[in-house]
């Protein structure tokens, strides 16, 4: 329902940039339009009867269900940007997700060894933590909002380092919260995560 909404206004859109062709800087009708459209789908994602409204706690969506939802629109939202942003966002995005399937089955494995053990045991520094660290520091540079280390990439690099610092101590506790402190710390959108995703992609 979504697509045939955004589909629909799309004309819109386009007749909005062809009016203004010619004016130097972004078309004003065709802010205005894009600003229209924004709330629009705001409204539409929000409305009661829609499939992408908040949930109350006691109907809370599975989380693999949230975070499609969460991707779908942040890559939907693109569409009502001028060109130039659209094919941004899309690049990032594409590296993002790109380097999320190369490296979240590691991090997940690494989590799920963890908590199945309930302790940093022998097997799992010698087999898991390595794979583990390494996605998390790619997974954390690739997050970062500019061309070069920003204060989200080097953030998320002090997480792991915290990680590491636990896992040598063998501070299981210390270490469980610092994987939550590295998962939050991701800006929010189609980067975000859960240790326990049950996305086919994350496995």
């Amino acid at each position: 329902a979504l697509f045939f909404f955004v589909s629909s206004l799309s004309p819109l859109v386009h007749m909005a940039a062809l009016a203004s062709k010619g004016r130097r800087g972004t078309p004003l009708p065709y802010v205005l339009v894009s600003s229209v459209l924004v709330w629009a789908l705001f409204q539409f994602v929000s409305s009661p009867g829609s499939a992408y409204t908040a949930q109350t706690p006691e109907r809370a969506l599975p989380a693999g269900l949230t975070q499609r939802r969460s991707i779908l629109l942040a890559l939907g939202g693109t569409l009502l940007l001028p060109k130039a942003a659209q094919a941004g966002d899309r690049d990032r995005a594409s590296m993002v997700l790109g380097v999320r399937r190369q490296v979240m089955p590691q991090m997940i494995a690494g989590y799920k060894a963890l908590t199945g053990a309930g302790a940093i045991n022998d097997d799992f520094v010698e087999k898991e933590f390595k794979p583990m660290v390494n996605g998390m520091k790619q997974y954390g540079s690739i997050n970062r909002l500019e061309e070069k280390p920003d204060k989200v990439s080097r953030k998320l690099a002090k997480d792991v380092e915290e990680f590491i610092k636990c896992v040598k101590a063998k501070d299981y506790p210390a270490a469980m919260t610092s994987l939550e402190v590295y998962r939050s710390d991701i800006p929010p959108g189609y980067a975000q995560f859960e240790w326990l995703s049950t996305l086919p992609s994350d496995q």
